[in-house]
């Protein structure tokens, strides 16, 4: 979905709640601890990890390539370690393969193309293996070169094209991209979160889209490739088009709806993401839409209704409808709901999409009297964006902040 062009219209809101605070410095009271609103610090790996003698790693170096360890943590959505067993799957293009089990903290640090792996102890269907795959036993010389061997044949060279990702059953996960760049030593993933299968109605794509009329999908793909140009007036005749030709079609519903947002036509966009909804009320998009519109017209009420609506439906896909529920939250001052979420938005936002998040947790602090906590989620926002249009102002802030903090009390965190 389009979700940064209306979340950046959004920010100049935040900006303008922090500077009371910041103001009003003598009238700061005790504050609850530095670290219990900050956002969760990942669990912190060692980056060099202890070493085998008996590895492949410590044997001819012909046989064996730039290794690569992955490593990163999984947390349920509460931030509490994940089920016992819980496993952690590498997906590279349709190859699935099981590597790890994670720790009790919900910890894991494999060594891709490992033949000790997990899927050695209960493969499937989705694996490639060969009989001697599993052979993890025997000692010597042959052992080693053997096992030298599968290592070398089981390193993916399609490896920046993986994610890894965690299952158990009755949960669905969050997923991390290895992507480009690094080919060989530690690479840290982050957090993975997962989430009870509780929301199976659902839909990403609408289920209105199945059986469109090929007409339909070409006006559509028209339509779209005219927005991409900021041909407006065209893209909006494609996307009638496509309504038109197939009067179903939820998804160019939505895609109308944002170019009339995008032309700042909010009732018109309002209308467009209505209709959607009407066509298929488990589509989660609209409701988002719908959130932005609200909160770009501070309607902090309809913002928290849609946005409630998308997290009832499908929240580890979407962080912005913890930011927006988060926001509106923060706006009707239940700021203990508006920290939980978003917190969990923050979380779940394992590739920094939505860096304003940390603003947000940066106010709620602020209005919590706790200049340390905001002050932190401040310089977290600017460790993402620092060179953000916004970045100077913050950091002014900051540096009001740290004096706030200088001389508040402080006791300690309840964590």
């Amino acid at each position: 979905m389009h979700s940064k062009f209306g979340l950046y219209g959004i920010t100049a809101l935040l900006l303008l709640t922090i500077m009371p605070f910041a103001a009003a410095q003598q009238e700061v009271g005790p504050e609850t601890g530095s670290e219990a609103g900050a956002p969760a610090i990942p669990y912190s790996i060692p980056k060099q990890p202890p070493t085998d003698p008996s590895s492949p790693s410590s044997q001819d170096p012909q046989l064996v390539p730039d290794m690569i360890i992955i490593a990163g943590r999984v947390i349920k959505e509460d931030g509490s370690p994940p089920p016992f067993g819980t496993v952690i799957e590498r997906d590279c293009g349709g190859t699935v393969i099981k590597e790890e089990l994670v720790d009790i903290n919900g910890n894991f640090n494999f060594l891709v193309g490992d033949v000790h792996r997990a899927s050695s102890l209960f493969p499937d269907a989705t694996e490639n293996f060969s009989s001697d795959s599993a052979v993890t036993g025997g000692t010597g010389a042959h052992s080693q070169r053997n096992q030298q061997r599968m290592l070398k044949r089981n390193y993916p060279e399609d490896l920046p094209l993986c994610v890894v990702r965690a299952r158990y059953s009755g949960y669905q996960s969050t997923f991390a991209r290895l992507g480009f760049g690094q080919t060989s030593g530690y690479i840290d993933v982050g957090t993975i979160v997962i989430y009870p299968v509780t929301r199976e109605k659902s839909t990403v794509v609408s289920a209105a889209n199945l059986g469109v009329p090929e007409d339909a999908r070409k006006e559509l793909g028209k339509g779209r490739k005219a927005l991409e140009e900021n041909k407006f007036a065209k893209a909006e005749k494609h996307f009638k088009s496509a309504i038109n030709n197939y009067p179903e079609y939820a998804h160019a519903w939505l895609e109308l709806g944002w170019l009339y947002q995008r032309q700042q036509n909010n009732e018109a966009a309002r209308k467009a993401y209505k209709e959607a909804l009407k066509l298929d009320k488990f589509y989660v998009d609209p409701y988002i839409r719908l959130a932005q519109l609200s909160a770009m017209e501070e309607k902090w009420a309809e913002t928290e209704e849609y946005s409630s609506k998308a997290l009832d439906l499908e929240p580890p896909f979407f962080p912005e409808a913890y930011f927006l529920n988060a926001l509106a939250k923060y706006n009707m001052d239940q700021l203990d709901s508006a920290e939980d979420c978003i917190l969990r938005g923050i979380r779940l936002d394992s590739e920094n999409n939505i860096p304003q998040m940390h603003l947000v947790l940066a106010n709620i602090l602020s209005k919590k009297n706790d200049p340390r906590g905001s002050m932190n989620a401040m310089r977290r926002y600017l460790e993402i964006e620092p060179d953000a249009s916004d970045a100077d102002h913050i950091r002014l802030l900051v540096k009001r902040f740290e004096k706030i903090a200088e001389t508040s009390p402080s006791t300690p965190s309840t964590e």
